[in-house]
């Protein structure tokens, strides 16, 4: 009864935005070839309702973290607040900060929030570091810093898990285009080091918008960032247009030419990297049937060690381009404490 029109209204209130260089646009992972499509006017296809339903509920999941933490000791203040970073080649770059957070200690730091899915937020508490979250975040501390407070040099990306309620905190210091990032702090009260520093960081991200505006006055498209089937050409306002047609460039494109040395020990490098893999698969397929024939010839069909638990179970494979059938799996895992 309203589970069906839910999608079809959110496809109904989509809003078309101008485009405008702003710092949410500004990362290395946002698609120059989107931007331009984006600042040429050119139309857009509509995403399906189910999309814009994710991405609508971030704001909601920002608002509900503040409300925690305005019951806590810690203090919120300059919420939405609008912040210039100014720049000769790019006038008028705005945008606005989620909120200022005062510590116990009476230090301001400005807080980015973020709510996003599982498998995104496991992969940034494993180290793998959102470049546009962060780019996003040292813009506004460069208009802070600029226009308010040069001392104000820390920054809090805090991410929540959508799924789980989880939290991971990213502490980052910037100044003179140089970001230091300092550990990633889960909400479990674990801790990873990163101490990584990144320098150029918004001078970088100005430069993608002065040539962005380059492509636009001569009307012509940069390469395509991503591989065609990447989940940011699926979701993509512009990703029918970007890969209409390219299979026919491929087989435009120039044949038996001579490459240079640089493609060559890239092709080279390919090579060995590929006859590695094909070594360790080997390997590892072989030791895989030797695990299975000793605990098959000692009668075992689970056992453990010291460290692991290994079992050896019948799945059934179901049909869909091959006939369904049975096959062995080997499992192998660490042991949990208390097992």
């Amino acid at each position: 009864m309203v589970a069906d029109i839910l999608p079809k209204l959110a496809e109904f209130e989509r809003e078309d935005i101008n485009y405008y260089p702003r710092p949410s646009l500004a990362g290395p992972e946002r698609c120059i070839r989107q931007l331009v499509y984006w600042g040429m006017g050119v139309p857009r296809q509509s995403l399906p309702g189910r999309a814009l339903l994710i991405f609508d509920d971030s704001k909601w999941h920002e608002d509900l973290t503040a409300d925690w933490i305005r019951k806590s000791a810690f203090q919120i203040h300059s919420e939405q607040m609008k912040i210039e970073i100014k720049n000769e080649h790019i006038p008028n770059f705005k945008g606005s900060i989620d909120y200022m957070l005062t510590d116990l200690a009476g230090k301001d730091i400005l807080v980015e929030h973020k709510a996003i899915n599982h498998f995104t937020f496991q992969r940034i508490a494993q180290g793998d570091l959102p470049p546009d979250y962060i780019t996003q975040l040292c813009l506004y501390l460069r208009g802070i810093q600029q226009s308010y407070n040069p001392d104000i040099k820390d920054g809090l990306l805090l991410i929540k898990n959508k799924n789980t309620a989880q939290y991971l905190e990213i502490q980052l210091q910037y100044e003179f285009d140089k970001c230091y990032i300092d550990q990633i702090l889960m909400s479990t009260g674990e801790k990873k080091e990163i101490n990584k520093e990144i320098e150029n960081i918004t001078e970088d991200a100005l430069k993608k918008f002065v040539s962005i505006n380059e492509y636009k006055e001569k009307k012509i498209l940069p390469s395509r960032q991503y591989e065609i089937g990447d989940w940011r050409c699926q979701y993509c306002g512009w990703g029918e247009k970007c890969w209409e047609n390219w299979d026919k460039e491929i087989e435009q494109m120039e044949v038996d030419k001579v490459l240079d040395k640089e493609t060559s020990d890239a092709i080279h490098y390919y090579l060995e990297l590929q006859m590695h893999q094909g070594e360790i698969k080997k390997e590892r397929d072989d030791l895989q049937k030797k695990i299975k024939n000793m605990l098959k010839a000692k009668n075992i069909k689970q056992g453990k060690t010291d460290e692991y638990i290994v079992s050896l179970n019948v799945q059934n494979r179901k049909e869909f381009v091959v006939p369904a059938s049975k096959f062995e799996v080997l499992n192998v895992r660490k042991i949990k404490k208390g097992e």
